[in-house]
């Protein structure tokens, strides 16, 4: 599964609100260098549609422009809580004084289509707008989703703008076909974005160029002032993309790529990408993203880890550093400023439902796998280990309905796999690495599950078979896993495999050496595996470690370590703590405890599985409930009391997945990752003890 911090935001339910462009009694601001329409000037006749997720609301131009506008609505609308509610007084894109638009320069004359203004060179003969909302079109289906088409002599446009029912951005790629040969092109977009959502907001916004550890060429944020709302731009492109701050208000995205910094106020926000030579017939694209969010901490991790803008799902664009470096963190607004690496974070909301009144336990041992092992030897994956049918990109949902209980679940950081009582898959989620393309080989007899941040695992036969990303060699096994193996288990890029004779098999990422089983490790009954750390479970009950240890998480607490009185029957890795279910139904945790994930309840007890995720901890017991402490930022731990017949639960990223004893799958926590989907079953299934 996939595991990186997170900061804090309160559980607060706000209603968005926009003020207009011009503040009363004032004139409104014009774009600086443009030739305003003159008068009397016929505007290109347009056609006009609406796309309404549970989250976001947006209307569009058939010129390339985002909101009706013209005192229709909607503009753009942004519902955190994504209830699908929406009110058309508050949009982020005021209608009636719209400014969002689409910009390409080529070779110094600036086309653009604007919102609010007639362009003198106009990107708007040939229109065309259609609808491929829940299509397959060009290999890729989205919820919603729009084509915009238009050209003029030199260049023809394309607009793909697409989002998912329950997705926090709206994602776009902007493709330029030249007709005749240009020698610098720049493509962008640009917004005044007007967002009032309590009585001390106003259209006056705070403007950043950059996030905490993300630079400032690849996100730009509007934020509210006071309730710290934002919109943003965002790209995962690493190369040639710049983002600005304009004042006075721009139209040209050359401006943009100068990156222009007019900091706070009533400024517009833009990103660009620049292409040099492009020849006569080539097709040039930008993928980039407005994105949402209560924060700009929540709304550019969720970019990074939807891999939004080109980018790839985890990957922090233009940071050469460690993934623990590079992960951004929650400094508070977004117009302050972090060194990477040096971050603080503050408490947790209280309203976790369950007590932290335990004590971390202590230690006295260390797993010291760097000085004790031997490196695990890899093998080329042979054609039937490894995805060979063709992907598609597109989020996918759970069968409807599911014959047979979950018997168990595994999540990504977007995507869910999970294994049904008669060893059948299912799986849902987003697709961008096609991690959700259960390959041939697997779709039955499946025995065990695994998953990495956007990689899958299934064992059958005694054979591991992997699909998804190959990055780090998370799917290319040792030889040794084509035979004999027993059960499996997934961390952030590396993946581990148990044999029938107790031996412990490891691959992928080895930056914390957690793909290095430690020397002389044997008897072997059990196997889990956290972000960048491997734990074990031997016959006798004991406990050992290996990898990242940057927060205590391989630091096994002496009890467990060397003839426990009460011995281990399972255990979990998280981000940067490890859990440990005994034989007495009680549960243990130790290492990473900045929300509570490793401060377990006096009242857990009578239970008879744990998992553990990003920050937080989940304990099924014996009755069929739930518990749940430490991180709560997505209501990932809010678990209805309705549900006490739960079978098993998942912790993920940033998401908890129930499965019921009736067969139902239960999604909680964050909705803007393709994770959030729950289905019926037809029949129900006894559950295997």
């Amino acid at each position: 599964m996939s595991w990186k911090k997170r900061g804090v935001a309160l559980a607060l339910t706000l209603v968005l609100t926009v003020s207009t462009s011009v503040v009363m009694g004032a004139p409104a601001q014009q774009p600086n260098n443009q030739v305003q329409p003159r008068a009397g000037e016929p505007r290109v006749a347009t056609s006009t549609k609406t796309l309404v997720g549970k989250c976001i609301k947006m209307g569009a131009k058939s010129t390339g422009s985002l909101g009706i506008g013209g005192g229709t609505k909607p503009g753009i609308q942004y519902d955190d809580t994504c209830t699908g509610t929406f009110n058309d007084s508050y949009d982020f894109l005021t209608p009636g004084t719209p400014y969002e638009g689409v910009s390409i320069n080529a070779d110094n004359v600036n086309y653009y289509d604007n919102n609010a203004q007639s362009s003198p060179n106009p990107i708007a003969t040939n229109q065309t707008l259609v609808d491929k909302s829940g299509v397959l079109f060009r290999g890729k289906r989205w919820d919603l989703r729009l084509i915009q088409t238009s050209e003029n002599a030199l260049f023809k446009m394309e607009n793909d703008i697409h989002f998912n029912q329950f997705s926090k951005f709206i994602e776009i790629t902007t493709s330029i076909t030249a007709k005749s040969a240009i020698g610098e092109l720049y493509i962008g977009r640009h917004i005044d974005s007007d967002a009032r959502i309590g009585g001390s907001d106003s259209s006056a916004t705070n403007n950043a160029l950059g996030y905490s550890t993300i630079g400032p060429d690849y996100v730009v944020f509007s934020e509210t002032t006071f309730s710290k709302y934002v919109m943003g731009y965002y790209t995962g492109k690493e190369t040639n993309v710049k983002t600005g701050i304009a004042g006075p208000w721009s139209l040209d995205s050359k401006v943009y790529y100068g990156a222009p910094d007019a900091g706070n106020g009533d400024n517009t926000i833009g990103i660009a990408a620049k292409f040099n030579t492009v020849a006569s017939g080539a097709t040039v694209s930008f993928t980039y993203a407005y994105i949402f969010g209560k924060s700009a901490y929540r709304s550019s991790k969720m970019a990074i880890d939807a891999g939004l803008g080109g980018g790839t799902a985890g990957k922090t664009p233009g940071c050469t550093g460690t993934a623990a470096v590079c992960a951004p963190v929650d400094i508070g607004s977004a117009v302050e400023t972090i060194t990477p690496g040096g971050p603080t974070f503050t408490a947790e909301p209280t309203e976790t439902p369950f007590p932290t009144n335990t004590k971390l336990p202590t230690s006295t041992h260390t797993a010291t796998a760097a000085a004790t092992s031997t490196p695990t030897v890899y093998s080329s994956p042979t054609n039937t280990n490894t995805a060979t049918n063709t992907p598609t990109f597109t989020p996918t949902m759970t069968p409807s309905p599911i014959p047979f209980l979950m018997k168990k679940g595994a999540v990504g950081a977007s995507f869910v796999l999970g294994l049904l009582q008669n060893n059948t898959l299912v799986t849902w989620g987003m697709n961008r690495e096609f991690q959700t393309n259960i390959p041939p080989c697997c779709g039955t007899g499946i025995e065990d599950i695994a998953v990495g941040t956007n990689f899958a695992l299934a064992l059958k036969g005694g054979k591991v078979y992997g699909w998804g990303a190959n990055t780090l060699k998370q799917i290319t096994f040792p030889a040794t896993v084509n035979k004999d193996i027993v059960s499996i288990a997934a961390g952030g890029s590396h993946g581990l495999a148990l044999s029938k004779t107790g031996l412990v098999y490891a691959w992928g990422d080895n930056g914390f050496k957690q793909a290095v089983t430690p020397k002389g490790l044997k008897d072997v009954v059990s196997i889990a595996a956290g972000k960048a750390h491997s734990l074990v479970v031997k016959r006798d009950g004991t406990v050992a470690a290996w990898g990242a240890n940057e927060s205590g998480q391989t630091k096994v607490p002496a009890a467990i370590v060397s003839k426990p009185a009460k011995k281990v029957v399972q255990v979990a890795g998280g981000l940067d703590h490890s859990v440990a279910l005994l034989d007495d139904a009680t549960v243990l945790a130790w290492g990473g405890n900045a929300k509570g994930q490793s401060t377990v309840p006096a009242n857990a007890k009578d239970m008879k599985q744990v998992s553990a995720g990003n920050q937080f901890t989940l304990a099924v017991r014996k009755d069929g409930t739930v518990f749940g402490w430490g991180s709560n930022e997505y209501n990932q731990l809010l678990i209805p009391a309705e549900f006490t017949d739960i079978y098993n639960a998942n912790a993920g990223y940033s998401n908890t997945i129930l499965g019921l004893r009736n067969g139902r799958i239960i999604v909680l926590g964050d909705q803007s990752n393709g994770v959030n989907a729950s289905r019926t079953p037809t029949k129900s299934a006894t559950p295997t003890p």
